[in-house]
């Protein structure tokens, strides 16, 4: 079982124009080659950074910290299942 987690472009937090582009793009080979795709959103990322942790400004420290915390979780919860 192949497992792929992503993280969607928001407009908030862009670095190139081309963002939403590339993630359009990737879809496709995401839906053809992974059995299970876990989306993260990179706005509710930032606007959990933004009204949680009254950060003006996220870095991309505290968005990292929320996705490797959401993918931890899910991680746990999915060994607990299976074995």
């Amino acid at each position: 079982m192949m497992l792929r987690f992503s993280v969607f472009p928001s407009l908030k937090v862009l670095d190139t124009i081309v963002e939403p582009y590339n993630a359009t793009l990737s879809l496709h080979q995401l839906v053809k080659n992974a059995d299970e795709c876990m989306v993260l959103d990179n706005e509710a990322l930032y606007d959990i950074c933004f009204r949680t942790l009254k950060l003006s400004t996220p870095s991309y420290k505290p968005l990292i910290n929320f996705s490797y915390q959401d993918i931890n979780h899910l991680l746990v919860y999915l060994w607990g299942i299976f074995f």
